[in-house]
């Protein structure tokens, strides 16, 4: 079930996760996230900092976006 809903279908997390390894590297590259503070933003912020890529988050709420950064490693605000 790991990656999974109660119901069966893939998480969010999860589906973001085989698109990135499926796609080419994005070490090296530059990625703007808006809506990065929660959700399908913050999943796809973390996923794409994960992957190697350099990513500007953008979002409404300043204390929101100090926790993605502090999350994602290679993540700026």
């Amino acid at each position: 079930r790991h990656g999974r809903d109660r119901d069966g279908s893939r998480t969010l997390r999860e589906t973001l996760r085989l698109i990135m390894t499926t796609a080419s590297s994005f070490s090296g590259k530059s990625v703007i996230v808006t809506g990065a503070t929660s959700g399908i933003g913050r999943a796809a912020a973390l996923e794409f900092a994960r992957c190697g890529a350099s990513v500007l988050a953008v979002g409404r709420s300043v204390e929101a976006l100090a926790d993605v950064a502090r999350a994602g490693g290679a993540i700026q605000t």
